[in-house]
């Protein structure tokens, strides 16, 4: 592999351990504030091929949750910061806390 196909590859990797360390220092809690919702915590569920983060938030209509599927517990965490800044995380309401 050339040189500047392993510094792309690095600068990449780099970008998403920022983004991932971001979402872990508050920036996930900013991203669904930009949704109006508080986040009130996060869970993942570890299965043998992937992993499943639930969020939960409160929103001003009621508690709700959004789903975020990958491959690892940062790989979530990054998806999770990538679709809360586009306002992409599709919230729906918690029947276990309403």
């Amino acid at each position: 592999m050339p040189r500047t196909n392993e510094l792309d590859q690095e600068v990449k990797e780099q970008k998403r351990r920022d983004i991932i360390s971001q979402a872990a220092l508050g920036g996930l809690e900013r991203a669904v504030e930009r949704s109006g919702g508080q986040l009130q915590g996060i869970s993942f569920k570890v299965g043998d091929w992937d992993v499943l983060g639930t969020l939960r938030a409160d929103f001003p209509g009621g508690a709700m949750v959004a789903f975020v599927g990958g491959s690892s517990m940062g790989a979530v965490l990054h998806k999770a910061m990538q679709a809360g800044n586009r306002d992409e995380l599709r919230w729906r309401e918690d029947e276990y806390r309403n």
